[in-house]
């Protein structure tokens, strides 16, 4: 007789524990966060679908399956504090940011501000190119009695706004260093200019006739010197500048050099006018006119030296002013004036070009 056998009872399984109400909570924030940050160089795809339910994120969280920035905790959230603003300057490359340095002398470190202050100090300069040509413009129609209409100051305010805001920047980015460190002449100089553009707005009415005042917005651009120094997209101009500025020594006593050659040949020239000028038959008319326009160019010393220069700067011919020395002081100035030429042009400036490596070639 065959005995039935039964199959042994299943095993009951036990259902899984509920999760709490914290612990759900906490799994949505959690999930509420990955959601915004996570990206796709951070977890995969296939990590996102397991990892769906809210215990298994919490889980893979915890152990360290997700890695994400520290300033991506759920306790900072993007732009909600100076330290996220600094940092997404950061991941922009535009704000490097040393351990324990002040977050506004970084921004004042940073090449976007200089950057930001270069194209300032250039749109400020084509303002005032603007703004000259329309003062001319306006005073010529006034001249004619035309109606005339003042020019906006609008943009001159704004600039006048960065420019004392860029300097604030500065000076609380950089403390006394800014006053006592090595850019503290150039430091100085921006607070002259930027005085001097309060002082032109607030005092506009009072100080028409100080127009040489609006000389002093010109030297802005001389603060590009500094700002091109420190930005390494504009190697080729910084090359240029600083030898420039390096060679400036040498270009003064270039123009000692000339200026003295000059002064010399003009008191040659002025001795022989004089002369010329005391034989001169003053009942001749012809000879007053030959003699009026010796004067023209050779009536004094400032005169002189400014026809010596035009005649060797291309200014003006030198034939024209040969002529003159020809048909007046006669035929010895004349061979004087272009042996000046000569050794101006073939001797003088061929040396400066020339620039010799060291005072024992010359």
């Amino acid at each position: 007789m065959e005995v039935e056998r039964k199959p042994p009872p299943l095993p009951q399984v036990e259902p899984p524990p509920k999760i709490s109400t914290k612990f759900q909570q906490e799994a949505e924030a959690l999930q509420n966060q990955l959601s915004w940050h996570l990206d796709e160089h951070t977890v995969t795809s296939t990590w996102v679908k397991s990892l769906k339910g809210a215990g298994g994120m919490l889980g893979a969280a915890r152990l360290g399956q997700l890695k994400r920035p520290p300033s991506h905790s759920p306790e900072h959230a993007p732009l909600k504090s100076v330290q996220e603003f600094c940092h997404w300057f950061s991941v922009l490359g535009c704000v490097r940011r040393k351990k324990d340095e002040p977050m506004i002398r970084a921004f004042a470190n940073s090449s976007l501000f200089k950057s930001l202050c270069t194209l300032a100090i250039m749109a400020n300069t084509v303002y005032l190119g603007v703004a000259a040509d329309s003062a001319v413009r306006t005073s010529y129609d006034r001249l004619l009695g035309k109606e005339v209409s003042s020019l906006d100051r609008t943009p001159e305010i704004c600039f006048t706004v960065w420019f004392s805001a860029e300097l604030l920047v500065n000076c609380l980015g950089f403390g006394w260093s800014f006053w006592t460190g090595s850019h503290r002449l150039f430091n100085l100089f921006d607070v002259v200019l930027v005085t001097n553009s309060i002082v032109e707005l607030t005092l506009q009415d009072s100080i028409q006739n100080w127009s040489f005042l609006r000389i002093f917005r010109v030297f802005r651009l001389v603060r590009v010197v500094r700002l091109v120094r420190t930005l390494r997209s504009l190697r080729s101009l910084r090359t240029m500048l600083f030898s420039i500025i390096s060679s400036i020594g040498a270009l003064f006593w270039a123009f000692v050099m000339l200026l003295l050659t000059m002064f010399m040949f003009s008191i040659i020239f002025g001795n022989g006018v004089s002369v010329y000028f005391d034989h001169v038959d003053v009942n001749n008319l012809d000879k007053v006119a030959e003699a009026q326009r010796v004067f023209a160019y050779f009536g004094g010393i400032y005169e002189t030296l400014v026809s010596l220069f035009c005649s060797v700067s291309g200014g003006n011919d030198w034939m024209t002013y040969g002529e003159v020395l020809r048909l007046g002081p006669g035929e010895v100035y004349f061979t004087l004036f272009v042996f000046y030429v000569f050794f101006t042009l073939v001797g003088l400036l061929n040396v400066v070009t020339g620039g010799p490596d060291s005072p024992l070639e010359i």
